[in-house]
């Protein structure tokens, strides 16, 4: 074999040219808040201000749920799933009898969530007993 017929290969950019070129490529593109159509300003939304209490209701519904949906796609861990769905709903109704000897107010749909809620551990509570 030849020495001639070989193709060099040609020599690689080395680390600091590649990153000063991504570097320069980097500068060269636009800012999103320059984009008129874009609205980055996320204080123009209004926020509903929410409790303390009512806020933590609210994350527990969403553990609950989530919970729920794991029991039914998880055959596996239903048991250790169910153990914690209690703890979770041992939880909630801790934090609706606060709501409600502190006679503390609480959004309609938030309080028709409780109400459902209470509802189905009320039914759970007589299956078991």
């Amino acid at each position: 074999m030849k020495m001639s017929s070989i193709t060099r290969i040609p020599e690689r950019e080395t680390t600091k040219e590649i990153l000063t070129r991504l570097k320069s490529q980097e500068k060269a593109q636009p800012a999103t808040r320059d984009i008129p159509y874009l609205n980055v300003n996320h204080d123009a939304r209004p926020k509903e201000a929410s409790t303390i209490p009512e806020y933590n209701i609210e994350n527990i519904l969403r553990q609950i749920n989530a919970l729920e949906k794991k029991m039914q796609e998880d055959t596996r861990n239903y048991l250790n799933l169910f153990y914690d769905l209690r703890k979770l709903e041992d939880k909630f109704s801790k934090a609706v009898e606060f709501i409600k000897v502190n006679n503390i107010h609480v959004k309609d749909n938030i309080a028709k969530e409780i109400g459902t809620r209470e509802g189905i551990i009320s039914r759970r509570a007589k299956v078991r007993v």
